[in-house]
């Protein structure tokens, strides 16, 4: 069963909107069927969220190198 963004409860909505899968989701559906448009989508969002988990990442990774090299 496949439930869209569009069908569930407006409380729901609320809460998944700061979910950015479903944002990728609703870029993905986009680029399928032309005639679905939707007006949750936020790449600013999408875009952001990426960056500062590569820069959260980057940071870890500069601070953990020497032990994950002697794994």
């Amino acid at each position: 069963m496949l439930i869209i963004y569009e069908d569930v409860p407006r409380t729901v909505q609320e809460i998944l909107i700061w979910n950015p899968l479903l944002h990728i989701s609703g870029i993905m559906r986009m680029g399928l069927y032309s005639t679905y448009a939707p007006q949750y989508i936020s790449y600013p969002f999408v875009l952001f969220v990426a960056l500062a988990l590569v820069v959260f990442g980057m940071l870890l990774l500069r601070r953990h190198y020497r032990w994950l090299l002697q794994i």
